[in-house]
């Protein structure tokens, strides 16, 4: 490995440990209380290789949700893909999507602060966030649809269902939050998600989904 290679490595190697950084401070915190000297520090190295990655702070925070949307985004299409009837596959992908909140706190304190932010101008990094979100859900609404129009589930208005799922899981999962006045551990925000979903399909369906 000549000496460029090795250079890029280290590189990525450094940037992959300033956005674990990051995402560990903004699962506990908002983004506007992290500091880029509390990144540097948990990341091993300076505040001025930070700005030397991510340009501004705001850069950071983008990049980081971007990655962890990335990835989390990943786990729910597989779920909604997979085997088994289209109501089966309703509450897998609600499950999916409700576990990637509960294990990213970062990207759920996110998304609670993006719904608040309806007044501020939008960002690039917030329209690009927004539009894979509203891709997600239609993708969940459709689902939803296949099992109505397969009998699996009671006629009912598949997009105002997908919006009010969504909405609900982030507002569940914030539950578990460190700081919460109310908390519940990750655990319990699952098995309520999961108890949920049993109520809702047995309220739709004549055997309900286990």
């Amino acid at each position: 490995m000549g000496p460029a290679a090795r250079g890029e490595r280290r590189r990525a190697k450094t940037r992959a440990a300033i956005i674990a950084a990051a995402e560990d401070l903004l699962g506990r915190t908002a983004p506007e209380s992290v500091r880029i000297e509390d990144v540097a520090a948990r990341a091993g190295t300076a505040p001025a290789t930070v700005y030397v990655h991510f340009g501004t702070k705001d850069g950071l925070v983008a990049s980081t949700t971007e990655r962890l949307l990335t990835a989390a985004f990943e786990e729910v299409a597989a779920a909604s893909s997979g085997g088994g009837s289209a109501v089966e596959r309703v509450v897998a992908t609600g499950r999916a999507y409700l576990r990637m909140l509960v294990d990213r706190p970062a990207l759920t304190r996110y998304l609670i602060a993006r719904e608040l932010r309806t007044d501020e101008p939008v960002s690039p990094t917030d329209a690009r966030i927004d539009r894979q979100l509203e891709a997600t859900r239609i993708a969940f609404e459709g689902l939803i649809q296949d099992s109505i129009d397969a009998g699996e589930v009671l006629p009912l208005d598949a997009r105002l269902m997908s919006h009010f799922l969504f909405g609900a899981w982030v507002g569940l999962a914030a539950l578990s939050l460190e700081g919460n006045p109310r908390p519940l551990s990750a655990e319990d925000v699952i098995r309520s998600g999961d108890q949920a979903l049993e109520v809702l399909t047995r309220g739709t369906t004549a055997g309900g989904v286990r």
